[in-house]
């Protein structure tokens, strides 16, 4: 593609709002004169890759990197991956799998196949109903529209930015968190980002573990490696409170769309490289 655009948002998250700054400037360095900006209330062009948020109803698909309505569930890099039990169900078949969950003594994880749309507990003894409350009315007659999974206490959330079959950059999912804190981190720890950790997403007390980021970082790019997908934001967790040698547990993935995933800590120069690196000669 001979034209290469970002589209800035107008978020008023003060940590969404500066990495998107951040990965701006980061792709302006890697690619001046070639990048165009686009305004939050522009069109998406169609004469070029494309790379920022997207909106509803934008028809774009064909020349972005990450492909929109992604179903990782059926990739077999995911479904090799993950330890837990799950299906993908109608709300009838969600009510039936949770019942079976808690049956075994088990605390059922909920989530809408459709992005950013709806994830919540069914914890025993509460119905798929109480728990979705008005949104049932979202999921009546429609066919895979649900992920059931059992619910398992994870820590140490990590995210791995994929780009070209490869892990290019990976940050802990911490709220507070933004490219900035990378040198705020080494200053303060004496470690990279890539070897800090927090046990929750709030969490502000940083654990040093280089194995926990050395062996997440191995199972991310094994991900990677099954997926058919070259482009992905992969989500890791461990089960327990050790990262160097407790069970770790893929989360989900994502299309890895520039400007349209959560870069916590992540560098964004990786990022942008990693896009001169993916378009056509």
């Amino acid at each position: 593609m001979s034209h290469l655009y970002y589209r800035l948002t107008k978020t008023e998250d003060p940590e969404e709002r500066l990495e998107d700054a951040v990965l701006y400037k980061a792709m302006h360095d890697t690619f001046g004169k070639g990048l165009t900006m686009v305004d939050m209330d522009e069109p998406a062009p169609m004469d070029g890759l494309f790379l920022g948020r997207g909106k509803n109803r934008e028809l774009w698909q064909k020349n972005i990197l990450g492909q929109p309505g992604m179903k990782y569930w059926e990739d077999p890099a995911f479904q090799n991956a993950i330890t837990r039990s799950f299906v993908v169900t109608d709300l009838s078949g969600a009510e039936e799998e949770i019942k079976r969950l808690h049956a075994e003594g088990k605390d059922a994880f909920l989530k809408s196949t459709k992005q950013k749309h709806f994830v919540g507990r069914v914890d025993q003894g509460e119905t798929i109903h109480e728990a979705l409350d008005g949104m049932v009315y979202s999921f009546m007659d429609i066919e895979n529209c649900l992920m059931v999974q059992e619910a398992v206490e994870m820590s140490y959330e990590r995210r791995f930015l994929v780009m070209n079959g490869k892990v290019v950059t990976q940050s802990p999912v911490a709220w507070h968190l933004t490219p900035m804190s990378r040198s705020w981190i080494q200053e303060e720890t004496g470690f990279s980002v890539e070897d800090v950790h927090f046990m929750t997403p709030q969490s502000r007390q940083p654990m040093i573990s280089p194995d926990g980021t050395a062996r997440m970082t191995a199972f991310a790019q094994e991900i990677a490696d099954a997926s058919d997908n070259p482009h992905l934001c992969i989500d890791i967790a461990i089960i327990g409170d050790d990262p160097s040698k407790d069970p770790m547990e893929l989360i989900e993935f994502n299309p890895m769309q520039p400007g349209a995933v959560g870069l916590y800590g992540c560098d964004p120069k990786r990022v942008a490289e990693a896009v001169w690196d993916a378009m056509e000669p």
